[in-house]
């Protein structure tokens, strides 16, 4: 197989399942109703599928994925066509189908020697496609005209009459039923500038109506066309009032060609239309479900003027009119352009700060003086750019969320539960590389969640809990690392029942005692499940050990909570590849760290008299009156309670705040103190720092989060403060 040929596919692929996943999502929110909105839909999710069957059918290796995308096909040229009703479970149908087309494109881009066929999800898009002999009543949409409709359109020219396809003549008969009017139009187009000219006419029809199909070549005005034009015929149908209409026309040089026939009757309307009772043409299909007329014409309107509600407005640009948007640059090109805006910054504020001081000592005002002004623009542009090209390597977490979710609400199905989902944080942007590794540790959690977590609705209901379980998935973004959490309100994790199987395993002695700590810790042993049986979602034991592992991999750690009936929260910290991070740096014990700069509270030095107990570790420091905990960040990272050491003078200490989580502060710690003095050696001051992520590096040194260059070329270890007092906390819970 051409492996070059294979990842142009997979990238191409990639955004074409995310749109394909979001158009699915409106298509829900829209199927119940007859309007244009669900036509272009469909339309564009039958054009998303087409485009990957056609593109995976150069490489043998995906043949399943193209066996599956015909199925799905299928289905969408059924509903189009009106042979099949769109209803709840078809739309579930097509979700369970993009999953699928999803996870055989995640094999392929793993390298799998075998994609395997998705039996099941085939069968539900067979028998969905095959339902043509429900009867209309039981189609969730509603038949009955609008309350404005129109007779559906008699006398079309013969021309085109003829060469509507069968889905062209539904959706032309259910936009006139729906109030609009049908028209043709005719309009010439320079052919140098087609591409833009035709998508800024579509623009403008669509603005106001619905593009029903396109046809080259006008005969009426053909012979008067200029040597270097095309004309076009255009069956459009509208709600436009006809002034305003010409008024969107004029710009163009287009004109109403055939104005419709506002005599006809119903009856022979439908009739002359060549739609039968079933509102199915009788022009032939063939064995793809495709019918052998021209289903889009090469200018056939682009459906991505669905705006995010899936309703019909926004850009009407066509598909081979739109020009490219997007370049693909190497992740590593990016990283490096980072590190050269950085270190350009860093430099050229070090000359910066240079000219101050000889400013000042030449007894200068230097806050006065051109150089201060312009020094000041040059820090507000170079950081402004340095935040722009940061950004070039960012992206929006929403998408990962949405597919996660996406998962989940299968997986529920799957399990025969009922769940309500949240999903919040979506806006929180990470490097492309971190988005993907977050998408398995969540799709393991939030399944956990759904089997393990989430009661059935009769347990429910007897445990005095509303039937549909409820499951939260929260980003949140803090200095140099990225927060996710999954929560339940389900059945929480049952010490008993984890001491009873891991007993049955051999990992404990038969009866013994488990702590909840003690329970927690065991779920996420390599091949334990509490699953009474293996599933679809779980079962197999490999769920909460995956997670485990590429929390190692990328250098970050696991918290989870739970409550016996309650429910439980896991919650992932994982630190960003690359960030621009406010730090404060100090030195200890000959070495430069720091402190993200949103828990320093301020630096303070201190007096002798200032500190009680400073020869023991429950030494404290007075600060603006309030008695914080002192401890030395020497012991901290080493994990000892070596007592602070004041040796006359000042002693330096940077106020931090220890991390809240509100109403989900965790337990162990909600008696802590809120503040605490951490003494250091010196404090250097704040700036901005370029932190890197350790990978799995950073499990190898206590409380380490990243690593930034300082201004001499020295590196200094970016910490993860709110961890390191976690420890803290604990060790001084568990002397006490």
């Amino acid at each position: 197989m051409d492996d070059q040929l294979l990842r142009e596919f997979l990238a191409e692929a990639d955004e074409r399942i995310e749109s394909l996943f979001a158009d699915v999502e409106r298509l829900r929110r829209v199927h119940v109703a007859d309007g244009r909105a669900r036509r272009e839909l469909v339309a564009r999710i039958f054009r998303h599928v087409h485009t990957l069957k056609g593109s995976a059918a150069t490489l043998p290796q995906l043949a399943p994925l193209v066996g599956l995308a015909h199925e799905f096909e299928n289905l969408l040229d059924a509903v189009r066509g009106g042979r099949a009703p769109l209803t709840e479970a078809a739309v579930d149908a097509c979700e369970d189908a993009t999953n699928a087309l999803s996870l055989a494109l995640a094999r392929a881009a793993r390298g799998d020697a075998a994609i395997e066929t998705p039996h099941a999800v085939l069968e539900q898009l067979r028998h969905h496609a095959a339902a043509a002999t429900v009867a209309p009543a039981s189609s969730t949409r509603k038949e009955t005209p609008h309350a404005g409709a129109r007779p559906a359109p008699r006398d079309l020219p013969a021309e085109i009459e003829r060469d509507l396809s069968a889905v062209e003549r539904r959706h032309l008969t259910e936009s006139v039923r729906e109030g609009a009017e049908a028209l043709v139009l005719a309009a010439s187009f320079d052919l140098a500038t087609l591409d833009d000219g035709f998508g800024r006419f579509t623009n403008a029809l669509g603005e106001c109506g619905e593009i029903i199909s396109t046809f080259p070549g006008d005969p009426a005005t053909a012979a008067d066309a200029a040597p270097d034009e095309i004309t076009f015929r255009i069956l459009y149908t509208t709600t436009c009032p006809r002034a305003e209409l010409e008024t969107r026309l004029a710009p163009f040089g287009a004109q109403i060609a055939w104005p419709g026939d506002d005599s006809a009757s119903g009856d022979a309307a439908v009739n002359n239309a060549g739609v039968n009772d079933a509102g199915v043409n009788d022009a032939t299909v063939n064995d793809a479900g495709v019918s052998d007329a021209t289903v889009n014409s090469a200018f056939a309107p682009n459906d991505e003027s669905l705006d995010e509600s899936g309703d019909a407005g926004g850009s009407h640009e066509t598909d081979g009119a739109r020009p490219p948007v997007f370049v693909r640059v190497p992740l590593h090109e990016l990283d490096e352009l980072v590190t050269a805006t950085h270190e350009l910054f860093t430099d050229t504020l070090a000359v910066l700060e240079q000219t101050h001081a000889t400013n000042v000592s030449a007894g200068a005002h230097a806050s006065q003086t051109p150089e201060a002004a312009r020094a000041r623009r040059l820090r507000e542009d170079f950081g402004a750019l340095e935040e722009r090209v940061m950004a070039l390597r960012m992206q929006p977490l929403l998408p990962v969320l949405e597919r996660a979710a996406r998962a989940a609400r299968i997986a529920a199905r799957a399990a025969g539960k009922e769940i309500e989902l949240e999903v919040a944080g979506g806006e929180v942007r990470v490097d492309r590389s971190l988005a993907e590794w977050i998408g398995e540790p969540l799709l393991h959690l939030l399944r956990n969640a759904i089997d393990h977590g989430i009661e059935t609705a009769e347990e429910r209901h007897a445990a005095g809990k509303p039937t549909r379980g409820r499951v939260r998935l929260e980003v949140g973004a803090e200095g140099s690392r990225v927060r996710v959490r999954v929560a339940d309100d389900g059945r929480g994790v049952d010490a008993e029942r984890v001491a009873r199987v891991a007993a049955a395993e051999g990992l404990l002695a038969e009866g013994a005692a488990v702590s909840e700590e003690h329970a927690l810790r065991l779920i996420f042993r390599p091949g334990f499940s509490t699953a009474g049986r293996v599933s679809d979602v779980s079962g197999r034991g490999v769920g909460l050990d995956v997670v485990e592992h590429a929390l190692e991999r990328a250098g970050g750690d696991l918290r989870v909570r739970t409550a016996r009936g309650e429910g439980t929260t896991f919650e992932l910290r994982v630190p960003l590849t690359l960030a621009l991070v406010p730090v404060v740096v100090v030195r200890a014990n000959g070495h430069a760290y720091a402190f993200d700069a949103t828990h320093v509270v301020a630096p303070a030095y201190l007096e002798v008299d200032d500190i009680a107990d400073r020869d023991t570790p429950q030494a404290t420091a007075l600060w603006h009156g309030q008695r914080l905990p002192l401890v030395s960040l020497r012991s901290m990272l080493e994990g000892t309670t070596t007592p602070v050491r004041f040796e006359g003078g000042h002693l330096p200490v940077c106020v931090v705040r220890r991390e809240r989580d509100g109403a989900d502060a965790w337990q162990k710690e909600s008696n802590a103190p809120e503040q605490f003095a951490i003494a250091v050696d010196k404090i250097e001051g704040g700036r901005e720092a370029l932190v890197r992520s350790l990978g799995r590096h950073a499990t190898r040194w206590r409380g380490v989060g990243g690593a930034f260059a300082e201004r001499d070329g020295t590196v200094a270890l970016m910490l993860d403060l709110p961890a390191l007092l976690r420890q803290y906390i604990e060790a001084q819970s568990q002397r006490a």
